[in-house]
């Protein structure tokens, strides 16, 4: 991990502030394709997820597993997080390595608002992943009958 992502990972937005000033790229990867972006999302740091975007970070740019920010931050259900990445432009439709998108993260662990954001950003509710899931096979095998509403009510259908 490079000092940039591990100052994103820890939260220092203060040096991060130093080294974008100094001319490191904001975008810059390690070698797994981690970006400060991508930990910080991973780690909750809202406050250094606010000021990373705000400074020009790529909010579609994936790590390992072709993982976008938004994949992360909808498997934890980090709401807050999701608002700034979705109003910077995050493809709320992209599919990771597996074709898993941040609705079916949502969906499968149980976070009904993450999942009500993601529908009312545009999120197609008919994706399916590579094994077939889609949102709605994920809430209905987790008996999440919130989200089932909240998906059925947009369209999803088996």
């Amino acid at each position: 991990m490079s000092f940039l992502t591990q100052l994103a990972s820890k939260g220092e937005t203060g040096v991060l502030r130093g080294m974008l000033k100094a001319g490191t790229n904001v975008n810059k990867r390690d070698p797994d394709g981690t970006t400060a972006l991508l930990m910080a999302v991973q780690n909750g740091r809202t406050e250094t997820v606010r000021f990373l975007l705000d400074a020009g970070a790529d909010p579609n740019l994936t790590g390992e597993g072709d993982t976008s920010c938004l994949m992360l931050a909808a498997h934890d259900g980090l709401t807050d997080i999701m608002d700034l990445l979705i109003s910077h432009a995050a493809d709320v439709n992209a599919q990771g390595g597996n074709g898993v998108t941040a609705l079916i993260f949502a969906a499968n662990n149980g976070h009904s608002e993450a999942v009500k954001k993601l529908v009312a950003a545009g999120a197609n509710v008919r994706i399916r992943g590579n094994q077939g899931m889609t949102a709605l096979s994920c809430a209905a095998s987790h008996k999440s009958e919130a989200i089932t509403t909240i998906l059925r009510a947009a369209g999803a259908q088996e």
